[in-house]
């Protein structure tokens, strides 16, 4: 073995010291990106990792970009986005012969449950080659033992023959008993369990385990199906089942393109052109419930076709039935998809913008991409295992790009300068994150105007019935989000913090 200044363990430690200064009693901010970046720099040193790999390129641009939207936007996705793909990379790096997101987030999940045997083993054979060296200190600790003892003995003789000696003395052990008992004081219990946090989390990442189960199974997958063929003896009982399976599925992709075939009807009919809301009857439920009804029968018509065309049934001889069924089951679907989002697009006109509103156009558009892969799929003769692969990077991508907009600065600005037909609803106004606290102070007019027209035609079950009681809560909720952000350390700075409490100052300046 290689010797080394730092061994795994000495690593292991200064890392966990370093997440436990970074992130205990604080938030997340520029901490967490500090931490992924020095914890990225040395798993590609220690695993030497090749950073022209393509999986490992993207997901270090993803870490990267999603980090410094957390700095520059403080989101929450961005957040999540940032962890996420720094895990993704891990596993990327630890085992670069991994091809897929989701066998990459398995691989570190693995790791970091093999990671405690894996320290043991490498501490002790880190120790076992260093066996000499070890030895070499013990005999030289045994030459000084035999000084130190009598240092000791002259010691305490002076000690208590010369006043002023022991005056000096007893000083300088006061100054060192004080600062250990400072040191001591400072520390915690919560502190300490947060170090061994610390340890566990870092282990994961120093420590890898050189088997890797999850590239074992990935390296049996393909994206290509490929026909099994059946023991001789065994082949008439498989063709009959697989006919049967085949009549089973064209009778099924029939009906149920029929029925959808109506559905879709309807919906272009009545949701697509012919909409009308006239506020006698409950657009939140005909939206909710449609909308989650139609996502069901979605990913219920994609298992369905994954189920049919996972195997053989893809080579028998009239397949090319069974593939226009499906092609035709699948368009319509993204038409029922279509109407998902229209029905959503209602619901925003009426009702203004909200977290769950823009969850459904993401999904539908991740849905979208998910049917185009389906296709790809039946008419390629593609396997389940290319479209779960595509379909994480799809997602992964997604991340990525939602963790690049700030939603709460976007939600309120929206819904604050569009009329929506119902308006938007106050209250929520305060469930929003402190970011769009400044923009909330700058437009106490438009929400007053929104609660004067709640009053006369009730759209809304408020909480805030006045403007006033709307302020105080305002007021409180700016208060509290300063004082925090005037405790908390520099490990939690981000910008939109920094400038969000900057703007609720200048606005108590200039009003108050």
């Amino acid at each position: 073995m290689k010797k080394t200044f730092f061994k795994s363990h000495h690593l292991l430690i200064l890392s966990a010291l370093g997440y436990t200064y970074l992130f205990w009693l604080q938030n997340l901010g520029i901490n967490l990106f500090l931490f992924s970046c020095v914890m990225m720099i040395i798993a590609a040193i220690k695993w030497k990792i090749n950073i022209k790999q393509k999986s490992i390129l993207l997901t270090l641009t993803g870490t990267i970009i999603s980090g410094v939207m957390m700095l520059l936007l403080n989101s929450d996705t961005s957040k999540f986005a940032h962890i996420i793909s720094f895990f993704i990379f891990l596993g990327f790096a630890l085992h670069p012969e991994i091809k897929s997101i989701q066998y990459s987030l398995l691989n570190i999940l693995t790791n970091y449950a093999s990671s405690f045997s894996i320290a043991y083993s490498t501490f002790k054979e880190e120790n076992n080659a260093n066996t000499h060296r070890i030895e070499k200190v013990f005999y030289y600790l045994r030459i000084i033992v035999i000084p130190i003892i009598f240092l000791g003995i002259f010691y305490v003789i002076y000690s208590f023959s010369n006043d002023k000696f022991s005056e000096l003395s007893n000083n300088f052990w006061s100054h060192i008993v004080d600062a250990i008992s400072e040191i001591f004081e400072k520390l915690s219990i919560g502190e300490i369990f947060f170090f061994i946090t610390g340890l566990m989390i870092c282990g994961g990442i120093i420590y890898r385990n050189k088997f890797s189960s999850a590239a074992k199974y990935e390296s049996n997958k393909s994206e290509i199906l490929i026909r099994k063929r059946r023991n001789i003896f065994n082949y008439n009982y498989s063709m009959n089942a697989l006919l049967m399976e085949y009549k089973m599925a064209v009778i099924l992709l029939v009906l149920v393109n029929t029925l959808l075939l109506i559905v879709n009807g309807l919906d272009i009919r009545w949701v697509w052109f012919g909409f009308s809301f006239e506020g006698n009857y409950n657009l939140s439920k005909y939206v909710h419930e449609g909308t989650y009804l139609l996502i069901i029968s979605i990913l219920l018509s994609m298992a369905l076709i994954i189920y049919y065309f996972r195997r053989n049934l893809n080579f028998i001889k009239h397949v090319k039935t069974l593939r226009v069924l499906a092609n035709l089951w699948m368009l319509q679907n993204i038409v029922l998809t279509i109407s998902v989002a229209i029905r959503n697009y209602h619901y925003i006109e009426y009702y203004a913008l909200a977290y769950k509103r823009i969850g459904v156009i993401i999904f539908l558009i991740l849905t979208i991409i998910g049917l185009l892969t389906m296709f790809l799929k039946i008419n390629n003769l593609k396997s389940t295992y290319y479209l779960i692969k595509t379909n994480s990077l799809a997602v992964y991508v997604m991340m990525i790009l939602m963790s690049c907009i700030s939603w709460d600065e976007l939600i309120i600005n929206y819904n604050l300068n569009h009329t929506s037909k119902a308006g938007f609803d106050v209250d929520f106004c305060l469930e929003l994150s402190p970011k769009a606290i400044p923009i909330i102070l700058n437009n106490f007019s438009v929400i007053e105007a929104q609660l004067d027209k709640n009053n006369i035609t009730p759209m809304f079950a408020y909480q805030t019935n006045s403007i006033q009681k709307f302020k105080e809560q305002i007021y409180f909720k700016a208060a509290n989000f300063v004082n925090e952000q005037e405790v908390v350390g520099w490990q939690s700075w981000n910008y939109m913090d920094s400038k969000t409490v900057t703007q609720i100052k200048n606005y108590y300046e200039n009003h108050h």
